[in-house]
């Protein structure tokens, strides 16, 4: 069964947040955007290499990400 299905939310609508390649492979393969984590067990230079949408340096720092809840329209990431 489908994320969406399950949560009424369209992977277009979701962000994957991982420390590692295959988190943000995972997410991508499923449609979602993608930020990749540098405090996890993956690497910055890693993360930029699979395509991360976004990639952070803490968890505060999602609320920061320039994307808005009502839109699936989401601005460029902030590597």
């Amino acid at each position: 069964m489908s994320a969406e299905r399950l949560t009424d939310f369209a992977a277009s609508e979701t962000l994957v947040v991982g420390d590692m390649n295959v988190d943000i492979l995972m997410g991508a393969n499923a449609g979602a955007k993608t930020c990749g984590v540098t405090y996890g067990n993956g690497t910055k230079a890693e993360l930029e290499a699979t395509g991360a949408d976004y990639i952070i340096d803490s968890f505060e720092e999602l609320n920061f990400l320039p994307f808005s809840k009502s839109s699936t329209d989401w601005a460029n990431g902030c590597r």
